[in-house]
């Protein structure tokens, strides 16, 4: 690396992306295969090479969504019940799951939405990714709190 592009100060798009393939490549995604090498060569005859770099912050930023949706379950009290909970009983937070949950699909599949947030549908293998991804901070969080427990 020369010293003249080590002086430069990334760009919050640079950070972004750089972001995006860590967590991608932290199970197992190559931003240059995208999901999968069918659908990257797919995205790139159909859409251009940009089809591929789309799809892939999609499923970041909408992994990212989820985690936060998800967090609420690790703010159980230490000694509760891990299904039967304050939590878990809340009506409301139901609501903001479904209405949020709603939102995100949304975004994606109304074609207006879609180019302005600059997301495109992850497909089976995104969704299946972005829910994995999403549930792991909630099973670390859970596992902390039955071991505390012990």
């Amino acid at each position: 690396m020369n010293s003249d592009k080590q002086d430069e100060k990334p760009t919050h798009g640079v950070l972004w992306n750089q972001s995006a393939e860590d967590l991608l490549h932290a199970f197992g995604v190559n931003r240059q295969q995208g999901l999968s090498s069918e659908d990257a060569q797919r995205g790139q005859k159909e859409h251009g090479m940009n089809f591929v770099r789309e799809r892939t912050m999609t499923v970041s930023f909408f992994t990212l969504a989820f985690v936060q949706l998800w967090h609420v379950f690790n703010m159980r009290d230490q000694g509760s019940h891990l299904l039967r909970n304050e939590t878990t009983r809340n009506r409301y937070i139901w609501g903001a799951l479904l209405l949020c949950i709603g939102l995100i699909v949304v975004a994606v599949y109304v074609p207006g939405l879609a180019t302005i947030l600059k997301v495109t549908d992850p497909r089976l293998s995104g969704w299946l990714l972005i829910l994995a991804a999403s549930l792991f901070p909630l099973l670390v969080g859970q596992s902390i709190k039955a071991l505390r427990l012990k």
